[in-house]
């Protein structure tokens, strides 16, 4: 692992290069350059997945389907709170080019915040020659409260190491990164299974069920509605049945003016539970 003036040398002789994706926040050298590592800031936007499946099937992720399971948020300056256990995708705002093959990174998340319970993860840890790009990360909130977290924040740490021997230069679809790329499947993962098998994967689908989003405000709205209804059926129940015999035995007009009201109310209230079912609302009985 180089020390810090090492790390200098080798930005000053060009043989990595680091710049920022955004031009009014360049990457400082006196700033982010620590005693052995390199601090990184986050990028400007983030991408969080749906939770509406019932399962993904990882081996059958194709563009489009991509496209529907991830959303995009652009950070502001009030930040984002990440709630418990809550995963997002984001870049790196600098862009990384390892321009020789002495050299290699290592990316990691800062201790100051691992010790919050924020885990940060790179789908690429090892950052070696041939790359330049950004650098993808997944954030994840360990901790049993909500943590902010802010755009162009230094969350993330470059080290680098020095490699023994000849290198390849990598090649493949993220070494020329420029935004977060999205995941695609690629024809190769399947190669190790045979025909049959391949057949049973590919025909997967990822939408065996779609669960209903819950609407918080509506389905707390809706909760009082039928316990309401509960209430109100209990206090009626068999008396109520009984008072509408008699009243048909005795004032039989009447008791065709209840049973109009009585069918208006169940209208009213078929109309009023279908409309707040359809923001997305499921009723467990």
């Amino acid at each position: 692992m180089q020390s810090k003036q090492n790390i200098v040398d080798i930005l000053d002789t060009g043989a990595i290069e680091i710049s920022s994706t955004n031009a009014d926040y360049p990457f400082d050298k006196e700033q982010q350059v620590g005693s052995d590592s390199i601090d990184l800031r986050l990028g400007e936007y983030f991408y969080t997945m749906k939770d509406d499946y019932k399962y993904i099937n990882t081996l059958n992720i194709y563009s489009n389907f991509s496209n529907e399971l991830f959303v995009k948020h652009n950070f502001n300056s009030t930040g984002y709170i990440l709630k418990p256990q809550e995963i997002i995708f984001l870049p790196t705002l600098e862009r990384i080019n390892m321009k020789t093959p002495r050299f290699y990174g290592y990316v990691s998340g800062r201790s100051i915040y691992s010790r919050l319970g924020l885990s940060v993860h790179c789908t690429m840890t090892k950052f070696g020659f041939g790359m330049n790009s950004i650098i993808s990360l997944q954030i994840v909130n360990n901790s049993p409260v909500p943590l902010k977290i802010f755009p162009k924040q230094k969350l993330v740490q470059l080290e680098i190491h020095e490699i023994y021997g000849k290198m390849t230069p990598y090649d493949g679809r993220f070494s020329l990164e420029k935004t977060y790329l999205l995941p695609i499947t690629k024809e190769s993962e399947l190669e190790s299974y045979k025909d049959n098998e391949k057949r049973i994967i590919q025909d997967d689908e990822h939408i065996v069920l779609k669960r209903r989003k819950y609407d918080e405000t509506v389905y707390k709205k809706l909760n009082i509605y039928f316990k309401a209804k509960k209430i109100i059926g209990s206090i009626l129940g068999i008396g109520g049945l009984l008072s509408f015999f008699i009243l048909y035995i005795q004032e039989p007009e009447v008791y065709i003016l209840a049973l109009v009201i009585f069918s208006l109310i169940i209208s009213i209230d078929f109309i009023y539970t279908e409309l707040y079912l359809s923001k997305g609302v499921d009723i467990d009985g």
